[in-house]
């Protein structure tokens, strides 16, 4: 009697611990709810309680029951019974692949772990010992505690010229909580484009709030978060006093043209050609060091801060990361994004004083430069919540995009983006290892890829564009109305075996376009697998341009592909068939590559990721994303290429386009 007694006080007692932390109804249907603590922050409902903090909604009568679970390790044996059919695991995916590095599962899992009755008695009676259910409640609190340790969060900043966004990830490169704003252009006068530089950094931290809100609102911890890195789109120029951290002008976006003029004189000035071995740009309006020139040239604030020595000037990372970790200390950019400015040597790791001094800018007003993968700042008090985290990657948003995708990580990989700006146009970007690119031609731009580490090997690449490879889809769906889309396009093509020997050449700004071979045998399906088939020969001439553009011998042997046109699975699988080299496609899904890719790149700086190996192929696959193999052989695809070329030079002579 002494010892049931004994029994039902220490019950009592367990009751009493459970009901102050928070109500669990009696489960109907024979279960039993697992006597554990429930974390009011997890943001879970249990029995029409939110873990919010507010009753829910009164449960109907038809209630389900939901039960929290640990670890196997923290679970007592009354919880080792078979998973009710009633309630549906949830677990992080696993289709996802895990980092090395970061933990494969976590701690504490949210399961099923309501055990029926009848599986009682097979764990050792009706009821388990008040003992163990006190030390399954202790074991449960402390991992819940422990709970932002063991799941490591990595973040991003994001700067575009439309936007700029803050984006939470866990370990499986899923998001976990995202914010973005909208930003607006300043149209002063006819081709001028500007943002206020204030705008963005209020815009910056609201984004930081929202997107901590919501982390919070799912019961993640701030403390979670072991890393954020930063990225930007890289020729936005501001510059701005570094006595007072004020702006001294707007911030001029890539899109702005008035640099014309000043570009025009820098390249009659200099040889371009020497000018692109050196720095990997061309004068163009768009390239930073003509706007930072304009600003000198044009601007009485801008001029007149450089002669007093409170000048500071670069590219949007610098303004934000001084802005956010505390002012000229931390005025730093990355290696891709200093390099994308023309004023620094590609191989070097500081300003090029000849640039500096034909711009007229001194190497002392330009921020520090870099590796991808270091500390950067740590954020001061104007960034709210995340006050006292560190900033620990930064990179260009091309070359971030590309590693977040998996892509140029190494020697022989490119990342392809299909019908970027108006749709016609394809990009490539092949990464040529760490030798430098010996490109003689200003239509090919040496670029870095990454240097992830202050130790480690820098990789180059070579950044190439074909301004009208995809202009035939336009062409068949607009002009011609053959197809009203690509899907239907894709299907049409799907419905003959080849193009039947007929050959489409898209036209350019120098010559017409051209659809050869045609026959009493061509049908419509026959016209639409040769435009298909165009853009694809397009792209592997592009990659080839680049491979020699490179001076290396290395050949392409693995391409990720991205943009519009790359969520067509049969025009990738055209496109491994044309090359020869596996097409992975990534749809544009959230636009959020170049924030994984910078997000990861902290992590590596963070420590949090130990190897820059791991991270190749490292992105998650969804639904959006598929890896086309070659079907063709060697001799076929070369045939064909050559007869594509052959059609190419005898359009090439018809003179150029002019419209009626």
């Amino acid at each position: 009697m002494a010892r049931a007694g004994l029994d039902l006080a220490m019950e009592d007692d367990l009751r009493g611990i459970l009901t102050r932390r928070t109500r669990i109804k009696p489960q109907p249907h024979g279960h039993s709810a697992a006597a554990m603590l429930v974390d009011s922050t997890m943001g879970l409902s249990v029995d029409g309680m939110t873990g919010l903090g507010g009753p829910s909604a009164a449960p109907s009568e038809t209630h389900q029951p939901m039960a929290i679970s640990i670890a196997p390790a923290l679970v007592s044996p009354l919880l080792a019974g078979p998973t009710s059919s009633a309630t549906a695991p949830v677990a992080p995916r696993k289709d996802a692949p895990v980092l090395e590095g970061f933990s494969e599962e976590p701690r504490v899992r949210l399961i099923s772990a309501v055990a029926p009755a009848e599986s009682r008695s097979e764990v050792g009676g009706p009821m388990v010992r008040d003992s163990k259910r006190r030390r399954t409640l202790r074991s449960t609190a402390a991992a819940r505690r422990s709970y932002a340790k063991d799941q490591s969060l990595f973040a991003a900043i994001e700067y575009a010229q439309t936007h700029v966004a803050f984006t939470v990830f866990d370990t499986h490169r899923n998001v976990v909580a995202t914010h973005r704003i909208e930003q607006a252009l300043i149209v002063a006068r006819p081709g001028w484009a500007e943002q206020c530089p204030m705008t963005t950094i209020v815009d910056i931290q609201m984004c930081m709030k929202e997107g901590i809100s919501k982390l919070t609102t799912l019961g993640r911890s701030i403390a979670s978060i072991a890393s954020i890195g930063l990225t930007t789109y890289d020729t936005t120029v501001v510059a701005w006093d570094r006595t007072t951290g004020k702006p001294l002008a707007n911030a001029i976006v890539a899109s702005d043209v008035r640099a014309q003029t000043v570009a025009t004189d820098l390249a009659k000035s200099r040889d371009e050609v020497d000018v692109v071995l050196k720095t990997g740009q061309t004068f163009t309006p768009a390239l930073p060091a003509c706007k930072i020139k304009w600003l000198l040239d044009s601007h009485e604030d801008v001029r007149q801060a450089q002669s007093d020595g409170r000048l500071l000037c670069g590219t949007m990372d610098a303004w934000i990361l001084s802005s956010l970790c505390g002012g000229e200390a931390a005025c730093a950019t990355d290696i891709t994004t200093a390099v994308a400015t023309g004023l620094a040597d590609l191989r070097g790791s500081d300003w090029d004083n000849e640039m500096c001094d034909l711009v007229g800018i001194e190497a002392g007003a330009l921020p520090h430069i870099r590796s991808n993968c270091e500390l950067f700042g740590v954020l001061t008090d104007c960034a709210g919540p995340l006050k006292g985290l560190a900033i620990t990657g930064c990179m260009s948003a091309r070359q971030a995009a590309a590693l977040g995708r998996g892509g140029c990580l190494a020697s022989g990989t490119a990342s392809v983006t299909l019908g970027s700006g108006d749709g016609a146009s394809v990009s490539a970007l092949l990464n040529v290892g760490c030798s430098y690119p010996s490109a003689t031609s200003t239509d090919f731009t040496p670029v870095v890829c990454h240097q992830l580490g202050p130790t480690a090997p820098r990789f180059f690449g070579v950044l190439g564009e074909a301004d009208t490879a995809a202009a035939g889809l336009p062409w068949l769906i607009e002009q011609m109305q053959m197809v009203t889309s690509v899907d239907e396009a894709e299907r049409v093509a799907l419905g003959v075996r080849d193009s039947g020997d007929v050959f489409f050449v898209p036209p350019s700004c120098d010559s017409r376009g051209s659809c050869m071979g045609l026959s009493p045998f061509s049908s419509r399906g026959h016209v639409v697998r040769a435009v298909l088939d165009s853009v694809c020969f397009q792209v592997d001439e592009l990659l080839e341009s680049c491979r020699r553009a490179s001076g290396g011998d290395s050949k392409v042997r693995f391409v990720q592909a991205d943009g519009p046109l790359a969520r067509h699975r049969t025009l990738m699988q055209l496109q491994a068939d044309t090359s020869g080299i596996p097409v992975t496609a990534h749809s544009p899904s959230g636009e959020i590559g170049a924030s994984l890719g910078t997000a990861l790149a902290a992590a590596l700086g963070a420590g949090v990721l130990s190897h820059p190996e791991r991270l190749h192929g490292c992105t998650a696959p969804g639904p959006a994303t598929f890896t086309c193999q070659a079907r063709t052989t060697a001799i076929h695809r070369a045939a064909q290429f050559h007869r594509w070329q052959d059609a190419r030079r005898r359009t090439s002579g018809c003179g150029s386009a002019t419209s009626h």
